[in-house]
């Protein structure tokens, strides 16, 4: 059974106003299979446009356009060889928008409400159990949502203008929340093939840019917040567990980034890894690569690493690479130009510590471990100091302390057991 309607003009405003069926809405309804519902009301608004095409059965669409020139268009039940019911999709839209929601296999449910023009939403569910929401208020946002496996969850807010965001749903029981506020942001979260993964993104300001991927096997979970203009971040997990930030307490995030043209890049590979950056101020740098890929269940060259990052001031670089077992890192910095380095356990090594703190500017810390069990701090304040600590072998400690302005210290540590503390311009 097939319905054509052309509502939302009544004839004593077609008597009114003059106006001619160019302006008036047009709604096109497609049944087939028992117990469909579908609901369309235009009356407030001009040449909009509702196609709703139901297969399957105890599908339900709901269409509400108020505006200009909205689109709205439902494809329910299109698989061939599927009981495609159950399937719920709602679209509320209010000025010249347009909503693409497909729905194929059981039981999903979408929910679409666009306040301004020209915005964009498309929601593809083709598994069972999905549940997407999608707000957007402004103009020229832009909002994708594929959920391809089952019962996963993604919430998309966006207000504001020519903001995008994109959510890619592949595995089973991941979750995606995006708030985005401000002009030109960009937030990409792909959940691949994984599965109990979550992530959350908040950005606030113009043109900044979140990418999350989270790969198998899965149990990641990554929590973005960015306050500012142009600052970057990308969290890209694979293996099992790995963490930068939770999940299910937002407040709990792994990258923090206030100001403006901030870069993290967070990589983890290999099981159980901790990754945590935040960086106030402009043009901070922070790199935190760990683990590596391959082994069982994704687990390689890498378990239960721990890498913090806190940067205050300006063009501050941090660079974290872990492998091996059990490694620690620790870098604090405030103020302009500091660079750290930390390198820890190779394929192999297990139980390294390091610890950088710098204060000032222009200071130089570069730390290398390699064998079983280092452990090396260093502290650095005034300007221009450089600090070198390579530790090789077994059981080794290394601190070094520099308060002045231009000190130099390298300490080169092998065999077992040894122990170096410098210490210029207390």
């Amino acid at each position: 059974m097939k319905h054509f309607i052309m509502a939302g003009v009544s004839t004593l405003a077609l008597l009114a106003a003059g106006a001619a069926f160019a302006d008036s809405s047009t709604s096109n309804v497609t049944q087939a299979g028992p117990n469909q519902g579908a609901t369309v009301d235009q009356s407030g608004a001009t040449g909009a446009l509702s196609t709703i095409d139901q297969k399957g059965g105890s599908n339900t669409a709901s269409v509400t356009q108020d505006g200009n020139s909205s689109e709205s268009l439902i494809l329910q039940g299109q698989a061939t060889g599927n009981a495609d019911t159950g399937n719920v999709a709602t679209v509320t839209q209010e000025g010249d928008s347009y909503s693409k929601i497909e729905q194929t296999d059981d039981d999903s449910t979408a929910t679409v409400d666009q306040n301004g023009d020209g915005n964009n939403s498309t929601v593809t569910q083709s598994a069972d159990d999905n549940i997407t929401s999608v707000r957007q208020e402004g103009d020229g946002n832009t909002s994708t949502v594929t959920q391809s496996n089952a019962a996963n969850l993604a919430d998309v807010v966006q207000s504001d203008d020519n903001n995008t965001s994109t959510v890619i749903q592949s595995g089973n029981l991941a979750a995606a929340l995006v708030t985005q506020s401000g002009s030109g942001n960009t937030s990409t979260v792909n959940q691949s093939a994984t599965t109990l993964s979550g992530a959350i993104v908040e950005q606030s300001g113009d043109d900044n840019e979140s990418i999350i991927t989270q790969r198998p096997t899965g149990g990641h979970q990554a929590n973005v917040w960015q306050d500012g203009n142009r600052n970057y971040s990308k969290v890209d997990q694979g293996g099992v567990a790995q963490e930068a930030g939770e999940f299910l307490d937002e407040t709990e995030n792994g990258v923090i980034q206030s100001g403006d043209d901030n870069d993290s890049d967070i990589k983890q590979r290999g099981g159980f890894q901790s990754a945590y950056v935040e960086q106030i101020g402009s043009r901070n740098d922070s790199i935190i690569d760990q683990g590596a890929a391959g082994g069982f269940l994704g687990i390689g060259a890498g378990v239960a690493q721990e890498a913090s990052v806190t940067q205050i001031g300006h063009d501050n670089t941090s660079l974290i690479t872990q492998r091996g077992i059990d490694q620690g890192a620790e870098v604090k910095q405030g103020g302009n130009n500091n660079h750290s380095t930390i390198d820890q356990g190779g394929d192999f090594g297990s139980l390294h510590t390091a610890s950088v703190d710098q204060g000032g500017n222009l200071n130089t810390s570069m730390i290398f471990q390699r064998g079983t069990n280092q452990d090396a701090t260093v502290v650095q304040t005034g300007d221009e100091n450089i600090s070198e600590i390579t530790q090789n072998g077994s059981n080794h400690v290394a601190n070094v302390y520099q308060h002045g302005t231009g000190d130099f210290s390298e300490v080169i540590q092998s065999g077992s057991g040894h122990t170096a503390t410098v210490t210029q311009h207390q």
